[in-house]
C-alpha cells in the first residue's frame, strides 16, 4: 500500500514538473502579412513555423493579415513606419521591434531571431511594443478633397510577378482612399499593353534598363519602376496632380503605337544585356511565353482605355 501511494506521489511530481516546464516555455507573438496565393511563403508557412517552434522550445502565436485589405495594409504601413523600416517585399514578418520582408531575408534571419527572443523569455504583439516604447504610427492618409482634379494612373505588371505583388497592394487601394484617383492595370501578357508601356517608356525618356522590367507606374509625367513605388513616392504624387489634374497615360497616337512595335519587333530579336526582371522570363518586355492572358482594371475612367486588350476586372 504504502509503495503505491509513493508510486503514485511520483507519477503526479512529474506530471507537475512536466507542466511546470510547459508553463515556463517561453510565447514569441508574430505578424505575418501575405498574400493568400503567396508562392514565396514557406518560410512562414504553419507547419514550418509549428517545426521551428520544437527546434527552438517557444510557443509561436501568429496572426496573419492580408495585404489586400485596405484596412490591413494600412495597418502594415503603420508598423512598419513605427520601426523605420518601410516598403518591404511580401511576405513581411513582425518579431517584437524587428521587420523581416521577402523570402530571402525571412529565409536568412526568422530561425536566429526566434532563438533571440526565446533567449529574452518570449515577447509581446508587435503593435503592443509600439505603444509600450511611445513609437507614433503614421496617420492615416487624409481622403482627397471632393473638388479635387482627377489623377489617372497606369499600372503595368505580369501578373506571374512575384516582386510585384507589394506595389498591387498599393495601387489597390488607391481609388478607396482618393476618389479623384483612378487606376488602370495592364496585364503585359497583351501585346497592346506592351506597346503602350513602350509609349510611355519613350515618351518620358526611360533608360533602356528600366522599361525591359515589367513592373511600371505612370501619372503625368512621372515613370515610376517597380523600385521607385513607395507609398510616400505615390501619395507625393497625388498630392501634386491632385492641384493639376493629370491625362489618361493611356491616351496615345497610332503613330506612336507604331514606332513602339517596331522597337519592340528589334529588340526581341538583337541580343541585350542581362536584366534583374521582376518576374519569369516569359514576363519580360516584348516576350509572351508563361503569362496569363488578363487585363485588369481599377477605378471607373471618364472614358475607357484606347484599345486596351482583355477582361475588365478587379486586380489579382
Amino acid at each position: 500500500m504504502i509503495r503505491c501511494v509513493l508510486l503514485v506521489g511520483l507519477l503526479v511530481g512529474s506530471l507537475l514538473a512536466v507542466g511546470g516546464a510547459e508553463e515556463k516555455q517561453p510565447v514569441i507573438r508574430m505578424y505575418v502579412f501575405s498574400s493568400p496565393d503567396c508562392a514565396d511563403c514557406a518560410a512562414i508557412s504553419a507547419e514550418r513555423l509549428e517545426e521551428v517552434s520544437q527546434e527552438v522550445n517557444v510557443r509561436i502565436e501568429c496572426k496573419r493579415f492580408d495585404p489586400d485589405n485596405i484596412a490591413e495594409y494600412q495597418k502594415l504601413n503603420e508598423l512598419e513606419a513605427a520601426a523605420h523600416d518601410t516598403d518591404n517585399q511580401f511576405p513581411v514578418v513582425f518579431i517584437g521591434r524587428n521587420v523581416l520582408g521577402g523570402p530571402e531575408e525571412i529565409d536568412a534571419c526568422l530561425e536566429t531571431l526566434l532563438r533571440d527572443y526565446a533567449r529574452a523569455r518570449g515577447v509581446d504583439w508587435p503593435d503592443a511594443l509600439s505603444k509600450d516604447t511611445g513609437l507614433t504610427p503614421a496617420a492615416p492618409t487624409p481622403p482627397s478633397p471632393p473638388a479635387a482634379k482627377p489623377v489617372f494612373f497606369a499600372f503595368f505588371r505580369c501578373l506571374d510577378c512575384r516582386n510585384c505583388e507589394r506595389a498591387a497592394s498599393l495601387v489597390k487601394g488607391l481609388p478607396e482612399r482618393h476618389p479623384n484617383v483612378v487606376v488602370l492595370a495592364f496585364d503585359l501578357a497583351h501585346a497592346e499593353n506592351r506597346e503602350l508601356k513602350e509609349v510611355l517608356a519613350e515618351r518620358y525618356r526611360v533608360t533602356s534598363r528600366k522599361r525591359v522590367a515589367a513592373g511600371a507606374l505612370v501619372v503625368g509625367g512621372d515613370y515610376l519602376s517597380l523600385d521607385e513605388i513607395t507609398d510616400a513616392r505615390v501619395e507625393a504624387l497625388i498630392a501634386r496632380y491632385t492641384i493639376t489634374g493629370s491625362p489618361q497615360p493611356w491616351r496615345i497616337s497610332e503613330q506612336e503605337r507604331l514606332a513602339a512595335r517596331w522597337r519592340l519587333h528589334w529588340r526581341v530579336r538583337v541580343p541585350v544585356p542581362p536584366y534583374a526582371a521582376c518576374g519569369p522570363p516569359g514576363c519580360t518586355l516584348g516576350l509572351t511565353i508563361g503569362c496569363p492572358t488578363r487585363f485588369s482594371m481599377l477605378g471607373a475612367p471618364a472614358a475607357g482605355p484606347a484599345r486596351a486588350q482583355g477582361e475588365a476586372g478587379r486586380l489579382p
